[in-house]
């Protein structure tokens, strides 16, 4: 019966974000059925987990679940109804040729084993003290995380100050089959790696108007990052991957509205890029200079209002998690110092240190492979090839975020920095590597506008 009632579980996710992604891509000349999915379930992961802390404040157990589950439900007839008056715009991926043929069988083996590996991983570390922690008391508490889990002292170990999209999806599976079984909590991160893949396609194939191109790129996210970070990261509970999803996502709506202007596609970008914070701490840093590159491009087109209206979703996650925070009395973080002046001027050098530990890390071809080798030379490739606004915007969507927090760690307060500077870098690292490989995906193809046909007429 478990299977069933995940499978229901994750079914309601998606249906969540059903009809805000239908809402928001219906004005789009054409529609794919991939990025419906795919854009379903990362606003589903988003509206749902919100929609739980949000309910849980009043209600409790079966009500909650209930109330939720109706919400998922209407969301998804509201998309239904969407789709059949827009039928029309809706295309169906149909591979052309044996290329295309043949990535697509490849794509399908690589999910079949992203459920296999699933399966013959635990949770790890961070999957276990970090994240699943707070869905065991939120499941124990009705739904809710108890408010006196948030300022107990003794649980600090947990970082209670985190975001709780993951604990709160995790808690969704918990609802539904009515046990804290972390067996079946761990099909929430192979669903991930599906909307990485997917995303990861959708951007190449739409900016290179090449279908086969997008589809190497999403058959390439296995193996590049997979030694690294693959099974003790991406598949164990860790917040990584999800991160680097709504990281990828948002840049290729900015990306793709550069080519294609559209209000509606800005606004589902602020929505997606909003999220960031919301999925790990980190994420108001890939927020921070996601925003910054977009804010740059809609000032620069005399986008003034836009630009104000992208920082709304964001600033109101942070604030809001921030707020509550305070009014729950919070215990501090004990991974890192409050910055003080007197602090960074005397552990200034780990900045070096933490830099350069960095670029050693990236060179390492046992855990990267050929990933950032490959990387610049994509960044000249885009250059050349007279996609000159793409490559720097990459560029610095990948380099600033690494930057600032590898410098953040000038805070730290282990004895040992350098030790969590070196637990700690694959992670961040990951969070960013998807965009590697659409800088890799990008350069390999043709600028629509220099002679390539649309994607969406292929």
């Amino acid at each position: 019966m478990d299977p069933v009632l995940v499978f229901i579980a994750l079914v309601t996710i998606v249906s969540a974000g059903f009809g805000p992604a239908m809402f928001f891509l219906r004005r789009s000349n054409s529609v794919s059925v991939v990025e419906l999915l795919a854009f379903s379930w990362l606003l589903g992961v988003s509206s749902l987990s919100l929609s739980l802390v949000c309910c849980g404040i009043l209600i409790r157990g079966l009500t909650l679940q209930m109330t939720v589950a109706a919400g998922c439900v209407i969301s998804g007839c509201l998309g239904v109804r969407l789709l059949r008056a827009n039928k029309d715009k809706i295309s169906w991926p149909k591979p052309v040729g044996k290329i295309e043929a043949g990535l697509c069988a490849i794509l399908l083996f690589q999910f079949a084993a992203a459920l296999l590996i699933q399966y013959r991983t635990a949770l790890g570390w961070d999957g276990l003290l970090t994240w699943e922690i707070k869905a065991r008391y939120a499941f124990l508490n009705g739904g809710s995380i108890p408010l006196e889990y948030f300022s107990d002292p003794t649980r600090t170990f947990s970082t209670p100050n985190y975001p709780l999209m993951l604990p709160m999806l995790e808690t969704w599976i918990y609802l539904w089959i009515g046990d804290c079984d972390q067996f079946w909590v761990r099909f929430v991160f192979p669903v991930f790696y599906y909307a990485a893949a997917l995303v990861l396609y959708l951007g190449v194939a739409h900016l290179s108007g090449k279908k086969w191109i997008g589809l190497t790129a999403a058959v390439m996210l296995m193996f590049i990052p997979f030694p690294a970070a693959g099974a003790w990261n991406v598949f164990a509970g860790y917040a990584d991957l999800p991160l680097a999803v709504f990281y990828l996502a948002a840049l290729v709506c900015f990306l793709r509205y550069q080519i294609e202007p559209s209000g509606i596609r800005l606004i589902l970008l602020s929505l997606v890029a909003g999220m960031l914070p919301w999925v790990k701490r980190e994420g108001i840093v890939l927020w921070a200079c996601l925003m910054t590159v977009v804010l740059v491009e809609l000032v620069r087109r005399r986008k003034f209002f836009a630009a104000v209206q992208m920082l709304i979703p964001g600033a109101v996650v942070c604030i809001g998690w921030k707020i509550a925070r305070v009014i729950m009395d919070t215990s501090p973080v004990t991974d890192f110092h409050s910055c003080s002046l007197e602090f960074l001027e005397r552990n200034l050098p780990r900045a070096l240190t933490a830099l350069r530990m960095l670029f050693v890390e990236l060179a390492n071809p046992g855990d990267w492979s050929l990933l950032w080798y490959v990387f610049p030379a994509a960044l000249v490739c885009l250059f050349f090839n007279g996609r000159k606004k793409i490559a720097m915007q990459l560029f610095f969507c990948v380099a600033a975020p690494l930057f600032l927090l590898s410098c953040s760690f000038v805070l730290s307060s282990w004895p040992d920095f350098q030790n969590h500077i070196r637990t700690s870098l694959p992670r961040l690292i990951l969070q960013v590597a998807p965009l590697a490989m659409l800088a890799m995906g990008l350069a390999m193809g043709v600028r629509p506008e220099a002679g390539g046909r649309p994607w969406r007429n292929q």
